[in-house]
């Protein structure tokens, strides 16, 4: 369990986040992107690149924890983005 304990632990350290402005509800807003540590992922301007099999948490902090996770209200809402698939 010691073990288990300190890989959690390393894992939240070593955590990078990549800031990425967006905007919810029509006002613009700074975030922050966090992907899985064997993934690769990168924020240019308005665009983000996602490489392999990966995903990203939206993060309203850059913070690890489940209360900096961002999770809009979407009941009649939406959720728009283009999606540009490369060789």
């Amino acid at each position: 369990m010691k073990s288990f304990a300190s890989a959690i632990i390393a894992a939240t350290a070593a955590a990078e986040f990549m800031a990425f402005d967006s905007s919810l509800d029509g006002s613009s807003k700074n975030y922050f992107l966090s992907a899985k540590s064997w993934s690769e992922a990168e924020v240019t301007g308005g665009s983000v690149k996602i490489h392999g099999n990966n995903s990203l948490f939206l993060r309203s902090a850059e913070s690890m924890d489940n209360s900096a996770l961002v999770k809009p209200y979407l009941l009649g809402g939406s959720i728009e983005y283009d999606v540009e698939l490369l060789d």
